[in-house]
């Protein structure tokens, strides 16, 4: 997933990805890092069984280092696997309470698809957001969490902010900002429903007032 400090860029498949993904689980398939490199290339390509298979292996050689378990719980809500989800990332989190944005992303996230706007809240009011290298997927889930529990003011504002940081026009449809960072198909209808019931999109409809305010912000 791209950085707010990066240029965001579509997670396609890529050939070169995929090679070097196998290159490396050839020379190390007792390694955790290995089993991620091959789980993650095939959320690339949406073969979500490939991907839990390797996920799963990967959490069972490394299953005390936070960043690798909280990988492996983002992989899964990527392809719906939401109990596998809320079990690896609850073990990041239980093993490092500061763990990454894009595992604090994914929990939010998970809350929201759950149906429980307030749990996701719980986690937003825990995120340090005043920094600039937010990633974008967080301050997406930022967003759909203030929408989902009724305060839109802040979930408009968020969404601006995130369309500042990817430098796209307030009124980008958003499928092509998700798309930017989603790492998979499954994730991104989901995230797209969401922000359409949430009100968050279309912009178009947001009120005038708060267009007017969100430009001259």
């Amino acid at each position: 997933m791209a950085f707010a400090s990066e240029r965001p860029v579509p997670l396609a498949s890529s050939r070169l990805g995929g090679e070097m993904a196998e290159r490396s689980f050839d020379f190390g398939r007792n390694s955790a890092t290995a089993n991620i490199a091959m789980a993650r290339a095939a959320l690339v390509n949406d073969n979500c069984n490939r991907m839990e298979v390797y996920s799963r292996r990967a959490a069972e050689l490394n299953m005390l280092e936070p960043d690798n378990v909280g990988l492996v719980g983002s992989f899964m809500l990527a392809c719906g696997e939401y109990d596998a989800a809320e079990y690896y990332l609850g073990r990041a989190v239980a093993y490092d309470p500061e763990t990454s944005m894009i595992q604090q992303a994914s929990m939010i996230f998970l809350k929201l698809l759950r149906d429980d706007p307030r749990g996701a809240m719980q986690i937003v009011e825990r995120v340090d957001l005043s920094g600039q290298d937010v990633p974008p997927n967080l301050l997406m889930a930022v967003a759909v969490a203030y929408a989902e529990n009724g305060r839109m003011d802040e979930a408009r504002r968020h969404w601006l902010r995130l369309t500042r940081t990817l430098d796209v026009p307030l009124d980008s449809k958003p499928e092509a900002i998700v798309a930017r960072f989603a790492p998979s198909r499954t994730l991104t209808k989901a995230i797209v429903a969401r922000l359409w019931s949430s009100g968050i999109t279309p912009t178009a409809q947001w009120p005038k007032e708060a267009r007017r305010a969100q430009a001259a912000d």
